[in-house]
C-alpha cells in the first residue's frame, strides 16, 4: 500500500477524530497533539499541526502542495482511560504497521463507540468510593454506610443532569446541595457529619482537571492549562455553593450539625 496516495482528507478526518476522542475521554492536551500528527505522519503526510484547547481541536495537515484543515469544538467531556489507552495502542502501532485509511477509521469507530460500564456499575462504584473514603478519613462503619448511600446521590445527579445537558455548574451544586441535605439529616442521631460530608464531597472533587492542568503548564501548554485551571475554580465554587446552602437551610431548621 503506497500511504502517500493516501486522500488528505480521508487522513486528515481519522486524526481529527482520534482526537476528538481522546479529548473527549480526558487526555491531556499534549497527548491530544501528539497522536494526530502521529497518525497523520505515519499515513504518509509530509505534516500536521494541531492545536488544541479543552473544548476545540484546530488541524492542519500537509501534502506536497495540497493542505488540509480541520476545526471542530468538543462540548462533551468525561472520563474514560479505556479508550485513551485503545487510541495510544494504535497510535503505536501504526508506528510498525501500515494500514489504509478505512481500516484504520473502522477502528477508531469501533473505540468510539464501545461499549461502557452500565449505570449500575457506576453507581456502585461511586457508592463504595465514597464509603471508602470515610474508613480512609477515619470514620466508623455507620460513617462509611451513610457515604454509601450519599455516594448513590451525587452520582444520580450528576449523571441524569448531564443526560439532560444541564449546565455542569448547576448540576454540581445541586448534587452538592442534595447529598449534604441528605447526609445532615441521617447523621442527626448517630454518624459524624463532617466525616460524611467530607467522604461524599470528595466524588466531586475535578482531580483529573486539577492534574491535567498542571501537565498542561509542564507541557508548556498555557492556554489549555488556564481553560482547565478556571474549570477546576468553577467546580469547587459550585461545591461550595452547594455545601453553603444546604449547611444554611439546616441550621435554620434546627438541625444539629
Amino acid at each position: 500500500m503506497d500511504y502517500v496516495k493516501n486522500n488528505i482528507n480521508d487522513v486528515l478526518e481519522n486524526a481529527v477524530l482520534a482526537g476528538k476522542i481522546l479529548l473527549e475521554s480526558g487526555a491531556e492536551t499534549y497527548r491530544v497533539e501528539e497522536t494526530i500528527q502521529r497518525i497523520a505522519l505515519n499515513c504518509g503526510m509530509d505534516d500536521a499541526q494541531a492545536f488544541v484547547l479543552p473544548t476545540g481541536i484546530m488541524t492542519t495537515i500537509t501534502l506536497g502542495k495540497e493542505n488540509a484543515t480541520k476545526i471542530i469544538r468538543v462540548k462533551n467531556r468525561s472520563i474514560n482511560l479505556d479508550k485513551i489507552d485503545q487510541i495510544n495502542a494504535l497510535s503505536r502501532e501504526l508506528m510498525t504497521t501500515k494500514y489504509d485509511v478505512e481500516t484504520i477509521r473502522n477502528r477508531l469507530l469501533l473505540i468510539q463507540d464501545a461499549q461502557q460500564y452500565p449505570f449500575s456499575w457506576k453507581l456502585l462504584s461511586a457508592a463504595i468510593g465514597s464509603g471508602a473514603f470515610a474508613l480512609l478519613f477515619k470514620g466508623s462503619m455507620i460513617d462509611a454506610i451513610i457515604s454509601f448511600f450519599a455516594g448513590m446521590i451525587v452520582y444520580s445527579i450528576k449523571f441524569f443532569a448531564d443526560k439532560l445537558g444541564i449546565n455542569f455548574f448547576i448540576a454540581t451544586t445541586l448534587a452538592s446541595f442534595c447529598s449534604i441535605i441528605f447526609s445532615i439529616l441521617l447523621t442527626q442521631s448517630f454518624g459524624n457529619t463532617d466525616i460524611v460530608i467530607i467522604s461524599m464531597l470528595m466524588l466531586l472533587v475535578p482531580g483529573l482537571v486539577i492534574t491535567n492542568a498542571v501537565r498542561d503548564s509542564v507541557a508548556q501548554d498555557l492556554g489549555a492549562a488556564v481553560n482547565r485551571l478556571l474549570e477546576t475554580i468553577l467546580i469547587a465554587t459550585a461545591i461550595a455553593l452547594g455545601a453553603i446552602i444546604a449547611i444554611a437551610l439546616a441550621k435554620a431548621g434546627g438541625l444539629t450539625l
